[in-house]
C-alpha cells in the first residue's frame, strides 16, 4: 500500500441509506468473517461495528501493522506524481 493511501471501515447500510436490523445483521456477519477468516483485530472489528455508515474510521498505522500491511513510498505508481524530485 502506498503512503498516500487510506483504508477505512464502517458499518453496512441499505440502498436507501438506512441502517435497520437487516443492515446491522449484515455488519455483524461481515465482522465475524473478517475476524475468523482473515484475522482482523478486535480493535478494527469494533471500529467497523461502531462507525455509522455515513462515516469512515480511517485505519491507523498500528491498525495496518496488525494486519501485516506493508506501506511503501512509490510515487511512480501514483498518477500525476513524478519520481524525479
Amino acid at each position: 500500500m502506498s503512503q498516500r493511501s487510506v483504508i477505512g471501515v464502517h458499518s453496512i447500510r441499505n440502498y436507501d441509506d438506512s441502517e435497520d436490523q437487516n443492515a446491522q445483521s449484515w455488519t455483524v456477519q461481515t465482522a465475524r468473517v473478517l475476524k475468523n477468516e482473515f484475522g482482523v483485530s478486535d480493535q478494527i472489528i469494533a471500529k467497523l461495528i461502531e462507525t455509522p455508515p455515513a462515516n469512515m474510521y480511517k485505519l491507523t498505522s498500528d491498525d495496518l501493522t496488525s494486519m501485516r500491511v506493508e506501506v511503501f513510498d512509490a510515487p511512480h505508481l501514483v498518477p500525476g506524481i513524478s519520481s524525479q524530485r
